[in-house]
Parts: C-alpha cells; structure tokens; sequence
C-alpha cells in the first residue's frame, strides 16, 4: 500500500503488470492444465507446472462461483478487482487470442464490487 500511496500523493500511476497471474486467474486451469499452456511449457520463467496445487484450483473453483454469480469470468473478475483501487492506473494484460482480449474487455460491464464479495474475495485468496 505504500507505493501506492506515495505515487497516489506524488501524482503518479501504478500499472499492474500480470493482473491475470500469468493466467492463473482464468477459467482454463480450473479442470486440469492445458497442454498449451504457460505451465506446461518447460522453458516457461514466471509459471511451472508444480505451481498449479490443488489447493489453487480448489481457490480458483471457489472464485469461478463468485465471478458467474456477477456474470463476469474468473479473468473479468480479477480485472476489476485489480482496477478498484482508484490509485492503480491501470493493468498490464496480454493475450494470445482476440477472444480473449474481447473478454477482458467485456469486465468493464461490471465494476463494481458489493462487501460481501469483497470479503469473500478475501476469504478466499487468504485461505
């Protein structure tokens, strides 16, 4: 919180990078890992195949639960999440197909978080 603060109060932006967690926070790790996916790949730096537990999936099941009950993907959810903060300026995302980046897109539908998603947001990611 500190170094948004201080950017915050110096007129600076913070960017996000990987809002996504590398994808993680997507729908495509919720069954098993894709053959082409980050994780899978044996040069990959950020993401390895022993990262993806099952105690993260069982996270990421319980959060794909909260983002359809807003109508949103876990990736739309996490998005917004990030983006709440009015001193993040933005989120550094990529994508490998225009899909995707439509979906990404579509976050801005809903922006807006209630308390209670909040903290079983939190709950959740502090399990």
């Amino acid at each position: 919180d500190n170094l948004l603060d201080t950017q915050f109060s110096l007129g600076g932006g913070v960017i996000c990078y990987s809002a996504l967690q590398q994808g993680l926070l997507t729908n495509k790790y919720i069954d098993a890992i894709p053959e082409d996916s980050r994780a899978k790949n044996p040069d990959a730096i950020w993401l390895k195949e022993k990262d993806v537990t099952k105690e993260l999936v069982e996270k990421l099941k319980k959060l794909d639960v909260i983002a359809k009950k807003r109508g949103q993907t876990i990736a739309q959810m996490a998005l917004v999440w990030t983006l709440r903060n009015e001193k993040m300026t933005s989120a550094l995302i990529s994508t490998s197909k225009v899909k995707q980046l439509e979906e990404n897109i579509q976050a801005l539908d809903n922006m807006t978080f209630t308390d209670d998603e909040l903290k079983a947001i939190d709950d959740i990611l502090n399990s």
